[in-house]
């Protein structure tokens, strides 16, 4: 109902004010009610109390206002982590800022891993120029961000992802593994000493295929997925998505990734 709105704004603000427990339904109503709740929801910004202050920050979000940025800055620089998470997740669906993106990547660096992961998936929803995103044979996306801990995380939300935290991850050397009934077999190369050769045969049949692949994490991952072409000829596997995730599994679970590995299933449990 949008008749007297900013009398049903008020007296919703009202309603929260007296009872906390309101504050769900007083998201809900303000957001209804649009742009004209704003004077009313901006009142509370800086409330003391947490859960008003929650409900009004959530509904300027929501509505795009550009002064609730300042407020969420703040909390995703210097406030306890339920309201790091809250700040992160918020900031995802603010108007473009560049102090926006410049605190989202500062919590990149955070202590916590869900703030890290909610930091990112915020910065890839907001197409942050800073990061660098390669689509690998239109078979998945592969984003790299900068940040002080290192880690990989899998994600198929909206499309398949692979995310490497950390610009300077590589595959730790000396290597020799196997994996997939050796099927997949990866150690140094002979020839170099930032290369190492990755031999693959196929389960469906045919002969090995050999590849010698760079140690740094992104690099290895793109040629473990690349089909070489006539427009980019680089030497690569043609693994699918799926095969590249197992293999770069494999890879960190045999101790030779000295990084966190995450996936958004094990976010979705825990």
């Amino acid at each position: 109902r949008q008749a007297n709105a900013e009398s049903v704004a008020l007296s919703t603000q009202k309603l929260l004010l007296s009872d906390v427990e309101n504050a769900s339904t007083a998201y809900w109503r303000w957001c209804a009610i649009g742009d004209r709740s704003l004077p009313l929801v901006r009142e509370l910004y800086d409330d003391p109390e947490e859960q008003p202050r929650l409900a009004a920050l959530r509904t300027g979000a929501f509505l795009g206002d550009p002064i609730v940025g300042k407020h969420l800055r703040q909390l995703g620089t210097d406030g306890d982590l339920g309201q790091r998470l809250e700040a992160a997740e918020l900031m995802k669906s603010l108007p473009q800022d560049p102090r926006t993106d410049r605190t989202l990547r500062e919590m990149l660096n955070d202590e916590d891993v869900e703030v890290r992961l909610r930091a990112y998936e915020a910065l890839a929803e907001r197409n942050d120029p800073l990061m660098k995103r390669t689509s690998v044979g239109g078979k998945f996306m592969l984003d790299q961000v900068d940040s002080k801990y290192p880690m990989v995380y899998i994600s198929q939300s909206k499309m398949p992802r692979i995310a490497i935290f950390g610009e300077a991850l590589t595959i730790e050397q000396p290597i020799t593994m196997g994996a997939w009934e050796n099927r997949l077999l990866i150690q140094d190369s002979r020839d170099s000493d930032d290369k190492i050769e990755v031999r693959y045969r196929p389960a469906r049949g045919g002969g090995a295929r050999i590849l010698e692949a760079d140690i740094t994490v992104g690099e290895f991952i793109e040629s473990l997925a690349h089909r070489p072409d006539s427009d980019d000829p680089r030497p690569g596997l043609n693994l699918t998505y799926s095969e590249t995730v197992g293999a770069i599994h494999a890879v960190w679970n045999q101790g030779y990734l000295a990084s966190d590995f995450k996936a958004e299933q094990d976010r979705l449990l825990a």
